[in-house]
Order: structure tokens, then C-alpha cells, then sequence
């Protein structure tokens, strides 16, 4: 062979050999890459889009509330309950009507009960129920930018006799990327008119109800875990950071975490989530939760006083280790 034939064969070679290199060194595609998420107001309340497709809606009103419904997880499927706000999918039980997809109130402030609605209990005794209102008064901020989209909110508690109790004032933030889609929520509570007990129920405050095929009593793989290891039935009322709730949608493998963030007046709390399908964070509650050498119970808002909490909620792929639901309770510990 001769010197001109070698030295080319040795270029080509080199050439290709780089060229594998650039290759596999080229950076891959990451799911943390942050979607495009916007907000567009409507008739009912406002839309939340994830690169223009819905994400969640805030309706203004849904029996006594506002809530968000639905909510599309990182699938593009559905996460929470259709039933009673739409058609009643196949698996779904159409009960406990105010357990509407994600909410906040609580069952007793005061002596009026927020959780329930007039249509949650015979006719009878709705009346001795003193079942209250959460009226949404105003949007009072919309933006998007490159972190996601924020949403502020006014609402005021009314009770049975039509007078304002609290004023809550929620702040919303929503995020997405591939694999995950969050919502976080600062609610502050500000008594108005005067001193405003919330009693120790457990039937509150912040809460979601699942997709039906999620839940642990449909028998598909579903599973509660909360950040003491706890599963299922042994998690119910239990005190932990983070509680996540796993099960298949569509064959796919999703769940959702909330965090309670450390810097709330009660931390870590209980949790009022059930084999169904309910996903409750309560903060209030110990007369109804097993015993406990831990105590929680009612607290008062002074009149003129304010209650902040804080929630992140995460609507992820996969189940809490996937999820990595541990390290991202770290890293919202710290913010």
C-alpha cells in the first residue's frame, strides 16, 4: 500500500472516530426542560395551558367553592375525579359530591361547616348543618413567564347566616416539564369581623379526590406512601412531611404528592387520606385520627390576624421513588 493510500485510510479513520465522539458526547434531551405554562381567563373561571394545552382550570364556583378541574397530569390524562363536575367515568363512585378534584375549606370554623354542601346531606338537616359558603370575590393577579404562571385570588368564607367570616387571599403558582407538572398555593386566612376558631374536625382543609383507576380499593396497583414509610391504611391520619398517592391512569404509572412545608404553624401534620381515593392534608384534626403522643386540635385566628399556609403538589409519573418525592420535599424545605 502505498504512503498516500495509508494516510488517507488513517484520516478517514480519525474523521469518523471524532465524529463518534461528538456524537455521544452531545448533551441528551433532558425532562426537566421547563414547558411554556399560560393563563387565559373565560366564563367559568381561568384555564391554566402547559405549551397550549389544558392543564387545570380554576372554576370560580362548584357547589359551595371554587375549585381546579380538571387536572392533566404529565400523561395528558386526567388525575383527579370527573364526578360531580363531569360525566361520571367508568370506575368512579358518585359519593361524598363535595369532594369536587382539589379544594380548600374546612368542616368547622366557627360552627359553620365549609367541607359539606346543601346537596351532601338529606334535606332535613341541612338546615342544623349551618353549611357555609366560599365565594370567589376577584382575580386580582394573572402572569406568565419563564418560571410559569402565577394567579391570585380573593374569596370570602360566608357563613349560614350570610355574614363574612375570613377572607382568604391564595396565591397560586404552576410549573411543568416533562415528567412533572406542580402546583403551589400560599393561602392566608384573615379573620374579619371577629375571632375565628377552626375546630378540630377532620374533615378538611386542603384536599383532592383521585382518578378513580388510582385508588387503592380499585385493585389495580394503587398505593398511599408517606415520608415515614407508611402505606395505605396505616397512613391514614398519620403525622408526616409528605404523603403520596400512586396508581395506574390509562396503563401508565402517575401519582400525586403533597408537601406540607416546614414553615407552616404545624409541621409535620396529619392526614386524612383514604383507600377511595380522598387525599386530605389536615392540620387541625386529633378527636377523629388514631391516638398519638403527637397533638394537634384547633387553633384561633385573632380578629385582624392572618394564617398563612403553604402546599406544593405534585402531579408526576411514576411512584414516589421514580418521582424522587424525598429529595423534592428537601429542596422545598429550603425555599
Amino acid at each position: 500500500m502505498s504512503r498516500f493510500r495509508y494516510s488517507i485510510l488513517v484520516l478517514v479513520f480519525l474523521v469518523g472516530w471524532l465524529a463518534s465522539q461528538m456524537v455521544t458526547a452531545a448533551p441528551e434531551k433532558t425532562s426537566d426542560k421547563t414547558a411554556k405554562v399560560t393563563l387565559e381567563k373565560n366564563d367559568q373561571g381561568v384555564a391554566v395551558l402547559v405549551d397550549g394545552e389544558l392543564f387545570t382550570q380554576y372554576l370560580v364556583r362548584s357547589g359551595s367553592k371554587p375549585v381546579l378541574w380538571p387536572i392533566h397530569g404529565p400523561t395528558g390524562k386526567p388525575m383527579t375525579r370527573s364526578w360531580p363536575l363531569g360525566p361520571e367515568e367508568e370506575g368512579e363512585r358518585a359519593d361524598h359530591v363535595h369532594q369536587r378534584s382539589f379544594w380548600f375549606t374546612h368542616e368547622g370554623v366557627n360552627g359553620v361547616n365549609y367541607w359539606g354542601e346543601p346537596q351532601s346531606y338529606p334535606q332535613e338537616s341541612r338546615a342544623e348543618r349551618k353549611i357555609g359558603l366560599i365565594d370567589h370575590r376577584v382575580f386580582t393577579e394573572m402572569k406568565s413567564d419563564d418560571n410559569g404562571a402565577t394567579l391570585v385570588t380573593l374569596c370570602d368564607w360566608i357563613d349560614h347566616e350570610y355574614q363574612p367570616v375570613l377572607e382568604q387571599h391564595t396565591v397560586f403558582h404552576f410549573s411543568a416539564n416533562d415528567d412533572c407538572r406542580t402546583i403551589d398555593m400560599t393561602v392566608n386566612l384573615k379573620a374579619l369581623n371577629n375571632d375565628v376558631v377552626l375546630e378540630d374536625r377532620k374533615d378538611g382543609m386542603f384536599g383532592i379526590r383521585l382518578a378513580s383507576s388510582m385508588k387503592v380499593d380499585a385493585g389495580h396497583g394503587g398505593q398511599i406512601v408517606n415520608s415515614e414509610g407508611q402505606t395505605n391504611k396505616e397512613a391514614w391520619g398519620q403525622y408526616a412531611n409528605w404523603v403520596d398517592y400512586h396508581g395506574p391512569v390509562a396503563d401508565e404509572t402517575v401519582g400525586i404528592a403533597i408537601l406540607w412545608h416546614p414553615s407552616n404553624f404545624r409541621h409535620p401534620i396529619r392526614w386524612h387520606v383514604r383507600d377511595y381515593g380522598l387525599f386530605a392534608a389536615n392540620p387541625l384534626a386529633e378527636k377523629g385520627f388514631p391516638e398519638s403522643d403527637r397533638k394537634q386540635g384547633p387553633t384561633t385566628i385573632k380578629q385582624g390576624d392572618t394564617l398563612t399556609l403553604r402546599f406544593r403538589t405534585l402531579f408526576h409519573r411514576g411512584d414516589q421513588e421514580q418521582a424522587k418525592i424525598a429529595d423534592a420535599y428537601a429542596k422545598y424545605a429550603e425555599e
